[in-house]
């Protein structure tokens, strides 16, 4: 529930108009909105309304890691012939929404598979594989949804006459802005699982940068920030775009000045 009741601002605002989500007034309380009227959240015997529905999505990815392995773990390998085999096993939810970027050296190779083979001839000295998992269900619209559950394993690779070490790592990055749409003042948190160098900026749908927030190396935790639309060059109403790049992997939130 909220007091808000502008359609604009209102927490579950990417639902309404679906599925009979609205803005109505509590019974006990006018003042206090809730999305729906006939929900399982009122009423047995009746299904759960979509916000509802959202809010168990957001909340599993909360508390679930969808990578439930992966491979190769050993720290020091020998591949002296064949290419060297990386996967990723993963809890996937039904149906299978979970999305999966591989890149080497920063280079897509292959989407939405399990399992990748790098051939030895292609690394030089050395070379970084990544899988980057993230979920794109229809079922939560929250405009944080893309940018809080990120996850990305990292293996770097060093090689000799032959790849002989091959080192993996787990990463998990956040990123959220409120309140979205955001007036003169908005909140920006996000968190980094790893220290390294971050870059935040603030973008419009061209790509041009509106204001280079912070490009520094930091420490991994929680990090929290007060800042103005005045002081981001966001004057004019529209869609702006806050990225966060950490170690290579870039995360992206849109907001909306109103």
């Amino acid at each position: 529930m909220t007091k808000e009741s502008s359609t604009g601002k209102v927490k579950w605002k990417g639902w309404l108009n679906i599925g009979n989500i609205g803005i109505y007034p509590h019974s006990e309380d006018p003042s206090w909105k809730r999305p729906h009227q006939n929900c399982k959240m009122r009423f047995l015997n009746v299904p759960f309304c979509n916000v509802c529905r959202e809010a168990f999505v957001e909340r599993v990815h909360d508390l679930v890691n969808p990578v439930a392995a992966y491979s190769p773990l050993e720290s020091s390998v020998s591949v002296e012939s064949g290419d060297l085999e990386f996967s990723v096993s993963t809890i996937d939810p039904v149906p299978n929404t979970l999305r999966i970027i591989w890149s080497k050296n920063d280079t897509v190779v292959s989407r939405n598979t399990k399992v990748i083979s790098v051939a030895p001839s292609t690394v030089r000295s050395s070379a970084i594989v990544k899988a980057e998992l993230s979920d794109t269900t229809s079922l939560s619209k929250s405009a944080a949804h893309s940018s809080s559950h990120v996850r990305v394993i990292t293996w770097t690779l060093q090689k000799g006459d032959v790849i002989t070490s091959v080192e993996p790592h787990e990463s998990n990055y956040k990123l959220s802005v409120s309140p979205n749409p955001a007036g003169e003042n908005l909140h920006v948190s996000y968190y980094l699982s790893d220290a390294g160098p971050v870059r935040l900026e603030l973008r419009d749908l061209t790509g041009r940068r509106m204001k280079s927030i912070l490009h520094e190396k930091q420490p991994s935790g929680q990090y929290d920030l007060d800042l103005t639309a005045s002081e981001l060059n966001m004057s004019a109403t529209g869609v702006y775009l806050l990225t966060l790049s950490v170690n290579g992997t870039t995360i992206t939130e849109r907001i909306v000045r109103h």
